[in-house]
């Protein structure tokens, strides 16, 4: 499995990642129409408009795991952190894998590739949020060294769902 940066060319590969995540992981935690409503297309328009400086950013990282095939199975983006009422410096704002390659060790080595971004940028705290109720991605999250300090709402598709934000307080050993 090769590990590397992202380009404008990968969005789509990065959009069915996401939209396959989705299904296999969201059921039972969010309504089946919020699920149904993620598609490759929309989800491609939607990651062109957030990343027009894909390649280019200094601002944050997307990095994709790729068979030796070519095909992207895997992705995590990370950055400076969006809420600035909070103390932590980086954030991992999303990471996905399609569920055949879950379990395997790549999860951990995206997360170390971006937290290593993060340091490099000066960074020496990280938070990430977890929809409640997500006990796979919260029992990884705690086996990496996260602890829950934070809960928030957050809104998707309109409704509020709460969500638990996973800490470390020094990623500078990860």
């Amino acid at each position: 499995m090769k590990i590397r940066k992202a380009k404008l060319s990968d969005i789509k590969d990065i959009a069915y990642v996401q939209v396959k995540s989705w299904e296999t992981t969201y059921p039972g935690l969010l309504p089946d129409e919020v699920i149904k409503s993620r598609t490759v297309e929309s989800r491609t328009k939607k990651l062109t408009e957030f990343w027009p400086d894909l390649e280019t950013s200094t601002k944050r990282c997307v990095l994709v795991a790729e068979t030796k095939e070519g095909k992207i199975v895997g992705f995590v983006v990370g950055g400076r952190s969006f809420d600035n009422n909070l103390s932590y410096e980086g954030e991992v704002y999303s990471i996905y894998i399609i569920k055949e390659y879950q379990n395997k060790g790549l999860g951990t080595t995206l997360m170390k590739e971006a937290v290593k971004y993060l340091v490099n940028l000066g960074f020496k705290t990280m938070i990430i949020w977890v929809l409640k109720g997500n006990k796979q991605a919260s029992l990884f999250y705690e086996k990496l060294g996260g602890i829950v300090k934070e809960r928030k709402m957050h809104n998707i598709e309109g409704k509020e769902y709460p969500i638990n934000g996973f800490v470390w307080e020094d990623i500078s050993n990860f």
